[in-house]
């Protein structure tokens, strides 16, 4: 039967030895090829209603397979290569842009979204959006819970010079083609920066030539000083026995004066070790008015001997009168295991009066010792 003929459809019998008769057409049914009405096309798989054709059959439809399984199962092949001779679905628009799905025949198998111009994918390649009328997105989640949810180890971004946006393109961070460094910029330039060969940190600079480097003013509550080799010391870390054995120690604290001998400052040595120790005390101390005292002191373990527990270099008391003072002595320990601890006491040597006070004291620890307490 030619293509653009027409014959009379006495001359064609459907799959029942049946022949039609004028305004019929062969259509596929439940029963097999049938005659049915061209007009109406009520009966059969494939049903017209109005300028709408729909399948009428219960299971799946298959193209390119006799075997569905999906409501729509296209069965076609895998390319290398994608354009618009090679997806196994395509949509198109009345302009020729449209969407492409398909299959990468190489490990590792990889199946594509192509959104193009798909009359020839090589003049135009479009945007692609996602729920763009609203929703999340989920990768390797059913339940994403903000606009792109990602349940997995990473992300990565493969581009010469890669950007990453927040907040409308106000700010950004990405990695500079050159050196691969990051940075964060805030739409104006580049504020922070880290470099990818050296591990520095810029601040106010892209150029870092130390661990932490900033241009500009800096202020911290923590901050105490810079050294010649640009190390930051904060006053946690001068506040801490940082390191074992630690070689300096600041601090204060409060501490109640009687006109008995208490401890006020503990120093753990290992043996064969030395350290010098400075105690300053201050406050009201009622009748004599402000107290005002500073005590130096050697502390040495010397193998429970070799002048073991120290010296007192030096006392000063701005409140001492004939029979009122401050003083403080070195308690030698008793114990001959190691390490072990040395301690300093205070008191007043006050017996009428006000006899004591709370004062505050503070103190430095240098040299080799293992903690203060």
């Amino acid at each position: 039967m030619g293509t653009g003929k027409t014959y009379s459809t006495k001359y064609l019998l459907d799959s029942n030895n049946s022949s039609g008769v004028a305004g019929q057409v062969l259509s596929t049914t439940s029963t097999g090829i049938d005659w049915v009405d061209s007009g109406t096309l009520s009966t059969g798989l494939w049903l017209k209603n109005g300028n709408n054709i729909y399948n009428s059959n219960s299971g799946n439809v298959g193209v390119g397979t006799t075997g569905p399984t999906a409501k729509l199962h296209v069965l076609g092949g895998s390319n290398d290569t994608i354009d618009e001779t090679t997806a196994n679905f395509k949509v198109q628009g009345g302009g020729g842009n449209g969407t492409m799905f398909g299959t990468i025949a190489s490990s590792p198998y990889t199946s594509y979204i192509q959104s193009a111009y798909v009359v020839d994918t090589s003049l135009a390649q479009y945007n692609l959006a996602l729920n763009p009328i609203g929703g999340n997105v989920g990768i390797g989640t059913t339940s994403p819970g903000v606009k792109l949810d990602v349940n997995g180890e990473s992300v990565r971004v493969i581009n010469a010079n890669p950007k990453y946006y927040l907040n409308n393109s106000v700010v950004q961070w990405h990695t500079t083609i050159a050196t691969n460094d990051y940075r964060i910029h805030d739409g104006i330039d580049d504020r922070l920066t880290i470099k990818r060969s050296s591990g520095n940190v810029g601040i106010g600079t892209t150029s870092p030539n130390s661990k932490l480097q900033v241009v500009g003013k800096a202020t911290s509550t923590s901050t105490v000083s810079t050294d010649a080799a640009t190390t930051l010391v904060t006053k946690d870390y001068v506040d801490s026995s940082a390191g074992n054995p630690s070689h300096f120690r600041q601090g204060h604290k409060s501490h109640n004066l009687t006109n008995a001998f208490t401890t006020c400052l503990t120093v753990n040595l290992s043996n064969h070790t030395s350290c010098y120790v400075t105690v300053c005390c201050f406050g009201d101390w009622g009748s004599h008015s402000a107290a005002a005292y500073r005590g130096e002191f050697f502390l040495q373990n010397g193998a429970n001997s070799y002048n073991e527990p120290g010296i007192i270099l030096r006392q000063d008391d701005n409140t001492s009168n004939s029979g009122d003072q401050i003083v403080c002595q070195i308690l030698d320990p008793t114990s001959t295991a190691n390490p072990k601890n040395f301690e300093i006491q205070i008191r007043t040597t006050a017996t009428t009066g006000t006899t004591g006070f709370t004062g505050l004291l503070t103190f430095t620890v240098q040299g080799k010792f293992n903690s203060v307490t």
